[in-house]
Order: structure tokens, then C-alpha cells, then sequence
């Protein structure tokens, strides 16, 4: 049997919990970093191009499941590139380099196995991507991140978004792990 003081701790302790509960929930489903899963965040914070081009490749659900860091060029990114190859929109320009077989290995090199949310481990030397190395570093405009074939590093424009499994980076290029000269000229046929 309760007594008046055990039945108000039990309702308080309920009451606690569904609060809780609906907390985390609500955060999980708008892509609040308190989310498990990465695509969520990437719907949720203008990454949408990445996320369409990972859903194409079919590496969502791994990126989902990892813990990882991913360095994430914004929608702009993917917009201004495919037009400098002549491809009507980011998507075509996905499909075209999924169709060269090189879209898994370009997105690849944008994720690192592990959390890299301490800005004192990107200051200097070389990360270990998916799919290839990347440079990381501080200059003049404070940290960034270069892939191999990029002529200039990629600026970090934030701290990272942090979750239980994911920490993202959006940055201002695509991390380049093969020489765009070896891709087919035209890329896309628009």
C-alpha cells in the first residue's frame, strides 16, 4: 500500500518520465540535435542536397547507425558545382557522378568513423575518411578542411552540430578525393 507521499512521488515520477520522453521525441522527429540519426539533421539543417545524394548511393542507413563526423557542403555548394559542369541541378550532377562511379567514393571522403567534436583535433595534420585522407588545419580563417584534389582548403563555417552519433561539419566545397580531370567531359548531357 501507498501512502499520501509515496502515490504523489510515484505520480511525479510518471509525470517526469512522459515528460522526458516526449522531450526527446519531439527533438528526434524536427532534427534537433538530441536526433539519433543523421539524416535527420541533414533534412533539417539545409543539407538536403547531401542527404538526396547519400540516399542515392544508399549510405544513409550506415551513416545512420555509425558513429560519425561529416564534413557536409551545403546545398549552395552542390547548386553552384552543377552548374559549373553544365548539369541542370545538384541532382543530375549526383546521378551523372553516380553514373561515373565515383558519387559513393566523393561522398565517402566527406565521413570519418568517430566524433571529431573537439576542435583541438582538426587543428592540424591528416583525418582518416571512409574512402581516402583529408588535410585539416587552422589559417587566416580559422579551421578547414582540404581534400586531395582541392585546389583551397574548405572553410568549417560552424562548430559542428552534435548529436549521439553524429557530429556535422558544414563547410563551403566538396571534399575532392579524385582528380575531376578524370571524370567524363561533359559530365552531364543537359
Amino acid at each position: 500500500m501507498y501512502g499520501p507521499l509515496q502515490r504523489v512521488k510515484r505520480t511525479l515520477g510518471v509525470i517526469s518520465a512522459a515528460l522526458l520522453f516526449a522531450f526527446v521525441s519531439a527533438a528526434a522527429q524536427a532534427g534537433h540535435p538530441y536526433s539519433n540519426k543523421l539524416s535527420n539533421v541533414l533534412d533539417s539543417n539545409g543539407l538536403t542536397t547531401l542527404k538526396t545524394a547519400l540516399d542515392l548511393v544508399g549510405l544513409t542507413p550506415a551513416l545512420d547507425q555509425n558513429r560519425v563526423t561529416i564534413f557536409a557542403p551545403t546545398n549552395d555548394v552542390f547548386d553552384e558545382l552543377a552548374s559549373a559542369l553544365g548539369c541542370a541541378n545538384a541532382v543530375d550532377m549526383a546521378l551523372a557522378l553516380n553514373s561515373a562511379g565515383v558519387l559513393e567514393t566523393i561522398l565517402t571522403n566527406h565521413a570519418a568513423l568517430g566524433l571529431y567534436g573537439n576542435s583541438r583535433l582538426l587543428r592540424a595534420g591528416t583525418l582518416h575518411m571512409v574512402s581516402g585522407d583529408v588535410t585539416t588545419g587552422v589559417n587566416k580563417n580559422g579551421l578547414f578542411v582540404q581534400g586531395a584534389f582541392n585546389a583551397t582548403p574548405s572553410a568549417i563555417t560552424v562548430e559542428g552540430i552534435g548529436g549521439w552519433r553524429y557530429i556535422v561539419y558544414p563547410i563551403d566545397q566538396i571534399l575532392l578525393p579524385v582528380d575531376p580531370a578524370g571524370l567524363p567531359s561533359p559530365l552531364c548531357s543537359s
